[in-house]
């Protein structure tokens, strides 16, 4: 642990509270990290225009790893963007409208796409999107998307990856889930692990100088590029079997409680 100069953190049900809430006292804690010269990385399936207004913090060292992978920012610059194309995302959407009970979501830069049936769940969907677009027609959106997500209000997104998701789309696609109410498409070699690996080349940084939490099958591939790699007690068991260690639940603050002995080490 005296060698960690890279601290990245899935969100929800990992370092936010339930129903997103933002835990206490988190800006001192990256403050801290930054000062200690410890980079801290918000590493979710949110866009990253909602990343930067929740991390707004300019005079601290911070790095984003925004739709699962699909984008990664460093200082300002974008190291990385994955794009899909019309041609790729409108078989899902139909799919998801057809074939399960979920809500297509194309997440772009500079907003998320919803149809309008969707309007009705906005407020849900602002947690996670700062810019919302309902449209009645997914083939006239002219913007880049990175990732194409279905939600899940019942939360049974894991059926749907499972009957669904996986055997139309696996084979072309990163398929994982985001949470109990998600389902995220990537193109393929997209995923949090892969976003580490390009930020840890731009920094330089090697594999022991990593820690990284998490707590569901979007974070699988991130847990397993670094050394220090954390579930939470509340994690999926696939992640729990994956991570080298544990910590408290999400609600029990577990991420503080690695990063105070981190930050014990420095002060």
């Amino acid at each position: 642990m005296d060698d960690v100069l890279l601290v990245a953190s899935d969100l929800d049900r990992t370092l936010l509270l339930e129903g997103g809430k933002v835990p206490p006292n988190l800006q001192d804690y990256v403050r801290r990290l930054s000062k200690a010269g410890i980079v801290f990385v918000p590493a979710s399936g949110r866009p990253l225009a909602t990343l930067k207004e929740m991390f707004n913090w300019p005079d601290m060292d911070l790095a984003f790893i925004s739709d699962n992978g699909a984008v990664v920012e460093s200082r300002g610059s974008i190291l990385h963007r994955s794009v899909i194309s019309a041609e790729q995302y409108l078989p899902m959407v139909d799919g998801t409208l057809t074939s399960t009970d979920g809500y297509p979501t194309l997440c772009g830069m500079d907003a998320a796409y919803l149809p309008t049936s969707a309007r009705p769940l906005a407020d849900q969907f602002h947690v996670y999107y700062k810019n919302l677009v309902f449209v009645s027609d997914f083939e006239g959106i002219d913007e880049e998307i990175v990732k194409y997500s279905a939600y899940f209000p019942e939360e049974d997104a894991r059926r749907a990856l499972d009957d669904y998701f996986q055997p139309n789309f696996g084979d072309s696609f990163t398929v994982t889930l985001g949470g109990p109410p998600w389902v995220d498409i990537m193109n393929i070699g997209v995923s949090k692990g892969n976003a580490i690996e390009v930020l840890s080349e731009h920094l330089g940084l090697g594999r022991r100088q990593l820690m990284a939490f998490g707590d569901t099958l979007n974070d699988f591939e991130m847990l397993a590029a670094v050394e220090h790699s954390y579930a939470v007690a509340n994690a999926d068991q696939e992640v729990l079997d994956k991570a080298q260690f544990l910590t408290a639940s999400n609600e029990e603050l577990g991420v503080y409680q690695v990063l105070d002995r981190l930050l014990g080490q420095r002060d």
